[in-house]
């Protein structure tokens, strides 16, 4: 999959990284001649008219699928003429009034996705595309039905992703009463998640993401993953933080009611020298969004674990307790979990990482931490 990744993003290409609207490099300038219905622009860093198997792929598709009009390039001398942006060397989309297509010319494959979710995707706020096809992977699978919502066709469009990268693919889809992308999650039940499972969301090195998977399993609350959400509540300038992605829409969270929600907070959180105020502002906006995503939900943060000399932490720790259960979110607090049970030797060393022999040892612990923060 990693190999094909490469293949479709050309290598060392130029990435033209384009929203729902014309980029600003797009022109429809180029070598004029006797427009036909298969006649296309590729906008990219240079602009040029082509009849190949792009602009035919993506026109079949849109008509044989009720896509709509196409977005045209304008010109009464060219009237037929169509407007596609080159995302890579092999992947092209383009705009039609129902949704966006995108090409692969690697594969023959045509994929649509709906304008939130094509902007989900190629994030117009992230200058490096690559990133993303990274983050979220590549187009290939999709459901659809037009005819779902009128008022909104994209939200009858499912398209899913794939990272290559782990097990989780992406089934992303417009919600219009949330307002948001949603991760209609397929494969997990095909309805969305419900009282028996609960989802993850961790920065990058999270202290014990496996123990709260474990002890959220052994309470009874399937675990499953949020996706690949590399950052923090900490704020950087090279990053967005997880308050930010909440407020762009930029997570695509798992549909439905799962029973907990659960945001591990981590060492680089409490430790690094962002400023503390702004971190404990993004996690009571984060629990604000939460609870608006998922208002039948229980909002659990877990603190990070510690020694009871970690002094730092452990106020990091009460600090963040406080912060969240002020917008009516639980906390399940790890301070001192490192002494009272003698955790040491489990943890990967100069780090707050937990191996899988010391989640083994406290997992019956985190399961009661875990029911006693829901009140069960």
């Amino acid at each position: 999959m990693k190999n094909s990744f490469r293949s479709l993003l050309g290598g060392a290409a130029t990435l033209a990284l384009v929203g729902a609207s014309v980029p600003a490099y797009a022109t429809t300038t180029g070598t004029t001649g006797d427009p036909v219905s298969d006649t296309c622009i590729i906008n990219g860093p240079k602009a040029e008219h082509q009849t190949d198997q792009s602009c035919v792929a993506l026109k079949k598709f849109a008509e044989e699928n009720g896509m709509g009009k196409a977005d045209g390039a304008g010109t009464a001398q060219e009237p037929g003429v169509t407007n596609v942006y080159r995302l890579s060397t092999y992947l092209f989309s383009q705009h039609f009034e129902k949704g966006w297509l995108v090409y692969s010319m690697d594969t023959g494959a045509v994929h649509p996705m709906s304008d939130e979710v094509y902007d989900f995707w190629t994030n117009p706020q992230n200058s490096d595309f690559s990133r993303e096809i990274f983050r979220i992977g590549l187009p290939v699978d999709y459901r659809m039905d037009l005819s779902k919502d009128p008022a909104h066709p994209g939200s009858g469009i499912t398209t899913v992703f794939d990272n290559g990268m782990n097990d989780h693919r992406f089934y992303l889809r417009f919600d219009p009463a949330k307002n948001r992308v949603m991760d209609y999650a397929e494969n997990f039940s095909g309805k969305g998640l419900s009282w028996s499972d609960s989802i993850t969301i961790d920065g990058p090195f999270p202290s014990h993401a496996d123990l709260v998977s474990t002890g959220l399993k052994d309470a009874g609350y399937e675990p499953h993953d949020a996706g690949y959400i590399e950052t923090s509540l900490a704020s950087f300038p090279s990053f967005n933080n997880l308050a930010s992605l909440m407020e762009k829409h930029l997570i695509a969270l798992p549909e439905g009611t799962p029973w907990v929600v659960n945001v591990e907070t981590t060492q680089l959180d409490a430790t690094s020298k962002a400023d503390r105020e702004d971190t404990l502002e993004n996690a009571r906006f984060l629990a604000q969004q939460l609870h608006q995503v998922y208002p039948n939900s229980h909002i659990v943060f877990h603190g990070v674990l510690t020694a009871d000399d970690e002094t730092e932490i452990n106020t990091f720790n009460a600090q963040m307790n406080q912060a969240v259960t002020e917008e009516g979110t639980s906390f399940v607090d790890t301070s001192g979990w490192v002494t009272r049970y003698n955790l040491k030797p489990y943890m990967q060393s100069d780090s707050h990482i937990l191996n899988e022999t010391g989640v083994q040892k406290v997992s019956y612990q985190m399961k009661w931490a875990i029911r006693h923060a829901i009140g069960q």
